[in-house]
């Protein structure tokens, strides 16, 4: 299987894009321009994920406005004035490619797209759609196996972890988390894992002074945590604001990526491997710089997972499950949790981004 490396590097306003692997190209894009035409794909997104609200929704007459935003987003990728056109000649060799090459893809913190849905084709001759996970072919979704990371520092545990040396802390927006699992009763299988999530090791914490005081007891054990609340990618929240019933102290409801790092960033001399999952609205979509997805990429985590976009409770919940219970109670890796919740979830399952080292797992044995 062919495995391109793609690394990236902010050079004021410009991006300087090394491709390594079976073709070695560099070449720099306009930074704003890149910008500019992923927040326009988050856009469709969000339209489509606000459809999900209700269970008859179809992301089908959107498909078309989506390819083209991707279609722009992968133009701004590839567009560059270096002499001899490096950037068409990379493009023109990935088109050569076998569908689900891996793709790994480095970066600092102020670098992100939502690369699952550049569009490498002509969205005008797009074949008719038929609800199936092959309508996204032509998007990197489906062409490629994407796995990304802010740093290259840190390395994933050379072999499996023990099961019975993780722990699992829960940060829950209580509501939303509860409203949704009555949304998905008509599952009993589903019931039963989510039951099972919730009984492990730590439980769960509904507000972050709780969280807190769960985390100090289990830092220095190799752990999942897994946030559900509200967030606009500044900060996550557990609690939605009622005038009639205010809060008086926002810290125990709200935490933003300066708190985050306060809270759970790990001493040099800690040794343990922490995998994040944090389910909110944009959550892969971070304050720049700043954000969560950088806080997790350092000392002692191995990245996390995240939404491209505000994804409808029910939605985000029976993906997590899945993910999760591929993870903690099968033992499989991250990345097979994430290629078997691709499926299970789809359509939304795609506004996941994978930011995690792919062979990370977890192991009975």
């Amino acid at each position: 299987m062919t495995i391109l490396q793609l690394q990236m590097t902010v050079q004021e306003t410009r991006i300087k894009l090394a491709w390594m692997g079976q073709i070695c190209r560099t070449y720099c894009v306009d930074r704003e321009r890149l910008d500019a035409a992923g927040r326009d794909v988050r856009g469709v997104l969000q339209t489509i994920a606000n459809e999900y609200v209700c269970r008859e929704a179809s992301y089908l007459p959107y498909l078309p406005t989506l390819a083209r935003a991707g279609e722009r987003l992968n133009a701004a990728l590839f567009d560059s004035s270096d002499a001899g056109d490096p950037g068409e000649e990379v493009c023109a060799f990935l088109s050569t490619l076998k569908h689900r090459t891996s793709l790994s893809i480095y970066s600092d913190s102020t670098v992100h797209l939502p690369w699952n849905f550049v569009f490498s084709a002509d969205p005008e001759t797009m074949s008719p759609a038929t609800g199936e996970i092959s309508d996204f072919n032509s998007f990197w979704a489906n062409r490629f196996k994407i796995r990304a990371r802010f740093h290259q520092a840190a390395l994933p545990p050379k072999q499996p972890i023990h099961r019975s040396s993780v722990k699992t802390l829960l940060a829950l927006h209580e509501k939303r988390f509860r409203d949704a699992t009555r949304a998905l009763e008509d599952s009993p299988e589903l019931q039963a894992k989510i039951d099972k999530l919730l009984g492990h090791e730590v439980g769960f914490a509904d507000n972050w002074f709780d969280c807190k005081s769960k985390w100090r007891n289990v830092k220095n054990d190799d752990s999942i945590i897994y946030i559900f609340a509200h967030s606009n990618g500044k900060k996550l929240t557990l609690r939605d604001d009622n005038p009639a019933d205010p809060y008086p102290d926002p810290d125990r409801y709200q935490l933003d990526p300066n708190g985050f790092s306060a809270c759970f960033k790990k001493d040099k001399s800690n040794t343990t491997n922490t995998l994040c999952f944090i389910n909110g609205c944009r959550t892969a979509d971070g304050d720049w710089g700043n954000g969560f997805l950088s806080v997790t990429s350092t000392h002692g985590f191995q990245g996390f997972i995240g939404s491209e976009a505000e994804i409808p409770n029910d939605s985000a919940t029976r993906y997590a499950v899945e993910f999760l219970t591929e993870l903690l109670e099968k033992g499989s890796s991250v990345d097979r949790a994430y290629e078997k919740s691709r499926r299970s979830c789809f359509p939304m399952s795609l506004w996941y981004s994978c930011y995690a080292y792919p062979g990370f797992r977890i192991s009975e044995r």
